[in-house]
């Protein structure tokens, strides 16, 4: 225990990994996530995107379907889940980052117009963009390139 003072002093929690409940976990979440669409694509062990396109009868809005599966998964899982909705699965994953950092959002994001698209994309560092490296995320600053929405609008062939 050669930690514990460290641990007392700055308030850190220890858990062990339990990677079979980790596996049982995520195979009920997509089980569950199955329930409100057919095409649900695993992206990672606590990662999917589901294909929602064609469910306007069932779900209204966007929001109604993101609360109602949060809903949903808390209640049956115990887990909170973050969900974002945008054209494409990049913005996608940019929205449910935003669902999690923006806690007036209720754990639900929509971007689903190119006016929340491109606010969203205004004030997202591109250091935490996805699929963008710490030495590529470098070399856009020096070039003053801060924002998604910066790299968005550089030209392409100064970005390849």
């Amino acid at each position: 225990m050669k930690t514990k003072a460290l641990r007392e002093q700055h308030d850190i929690a220890v858990f062990s990994s339990n990677y079979p409940l980790y596996g049982e976990t995520s195979s009920r979440l997509m089980c569950l996530l199955n329930r409100f669409v057919e095409d649900v694509e695993v992206y990672s062990i606590d990662e999917a995107f589901l294909q929602v396109d064609g469910y306007d009868s069932l779900y209204p809005s966007y929001e109604g379907l993101g609360q109602a599966v949060r809903d949903t998964v808390i209640q049956r899982l115990r887990i909170p889940v973050s969900i974002g909705f945008a054209p494409t699965k990049t913005l996608a994953k940019l929205a449910n980052r935003l669902a999690k950092k923006r806690p007036h959002l209720g754990g639900v994001c929509v971007l689903d117009s190119q006016e929340t698209i491109d606010e969203a994309l205004s004030h997202f560092p591109i250091d935490d963009l996805w699929g963008v490296g710490r030495r590529y995320a470098g070399k856009l600053k020096k070039n003053g390139i801060e924002t998604a929405v910066q790299l968005r609008d550089a030209p392409d062939d100064w970005v390849a």
